[in-house]
């Protein structure tokens, strides 16, 4: 099997002083040194989590930890996928309430 590989752009202008950049990034081992780049500079990162593949998120929040960039989590939902409770997902991620 062949993985296509993409990375997406977009760019949110909230007011003409403050516009989101946002970076969608493969998630294979091979792109942390992408991840570091990204994160440097950065005033926080969302990182979306696929709850049927959650053990991969570990490595992007231990870049953006290493970098002290504050993060949120989102967790994607998908049909036919097995459903966790919210503690069962943070335990998973090691994150805690806040």
């Amino acid at each position: 099997t062949q993985t296509t590989v993409a990375m997406d752009f977009g760019r949110i202008t909230l007011n003409p002083e403050l516009a989101l950049y946002l970076f969608g990034t493969p998630g294979q081992q091979r792109f942390v040194p992408l991840w570091e780049e990204l994160a440097r500079g950065a005033l926080g990162a969302l990182v979306l989590v696929d709850t049927r593949r959650i053990e991969k998120a570990d490595e992007v929040l231990s870049v953006l930890e290493e970098r002290g960039v504050p993060y949120a989590v989102g967790v994607n939902e998908f049909e036919g996928a097995d459903r966790f409770p919210l503690s069962e997902v943070r335990d998973a991620l090691d994150l805690t309430p806040d």
